[in-house]
């Protein structure tokens, strides 16, 4: 008999190993794609090639398209560090806190962290569960909202694996392609971008002799948070800007 329960309870502690996610939550990439089509016709609009970073207290928003790279960090005081990097260039412009939100910071971090922040995973309603360990995914639905949001989570890596939300009149779609584990491909992509010419915000109005500047003003790039949303999909406002 005691060899029975002993079978049973190997059997039991087994199956939880195999349940158990053993990615590091905290130093973990996906690749994204994001769709935005006409959400009468169905049309594709455009498409968006998007690699999520994530390393400790920083997460690197990488637009394979634009080549702009933007760095979001949590400093001492709780509050959103923003850079930006022009990957083409090997260029990047340092924020400081108040520089976004004219002026008024910004304090979601899970928002930056993880893509869409707990408080607007909060306002929705859990549909159902599926798969397991690291494949375990919350689905959640949000018909009340005006866009319309729809989100499959990932519950043990803090990531959606897809989400969609009406923008005006077009209807986005976040998709994973892939999650990438490699501890040094995650680090080695901060530390490249750490050896770039950067420029404090603050100095730019100093230097706008120097033509990739000039050349970055002229575009919108300076001012302006490239290929990075908030939950609800509008872009995030840097200082003497507003949300779009």
């Amino acid at each position: 008999m005691k060899t029975i329960f002993l079978s049973v309870c190997l059997m039991l502690s087994s199956s939880v190993i195999i349940a158990e996610c053993h990615y590091d939550a905290k130093e973990i990439a996906g690749k994204y794609t994001i769709e935005i089509k006409d959400s009468d016709s169905g049309k594709l609009l455009n498409k968006e090639h998007l690699n999520v970073w994530r390393m400790g207290n920083s997460v690197a928003y990488e637009n394979i398209d634009t080549q702009i790279t933007e760095i979001w960090s949590l400093v001492s005081n709780g509050q959103v560090k923003p850079d930006r990097y022009f990957d083409e260039y090997k260029r990047g412009i340092e924020y400081q806190p108040a520089d976004i939100n004219n002026g008024k910071g910004e304090t979601h971090w899970s928002a930056k962290y993880q893509i869409i922040s707990e408080a607007d995973i909060k306002k929705m309603q859990l549909e159902k569960t599926t798969g397991n360990a690291c494949d375990e995914l919350n689905h959640y639905v949000n018909h009340a909202a005006k866009n319309k949001f729809k989100l499959a989570w990932l519950t043990q890596l803090n990531l959606p694996k897809e989400m969609s939300y009406t923008q005006g009149k077009t209807l986005v779609t976040w998709k994973l392609q892939e999650l990438m584990i490699d501890k040094e491909q995650i680090k080695a992509t901060f530390v490249k971008r750490q050896n770039y010419g950067v420029t404090d915000y603050a100095d730019i109005g100093d230097n706008e002799s120097d033509p990739f500047l000039l050349k970055m003003i002229n575009l919108g790039f300076v001012g302006h948070a490239s290929g990075v949303y908030s939950a609800n999909g509008e872009q995030m406002a840097l200082e003497g800007e507003h949300h779009h």
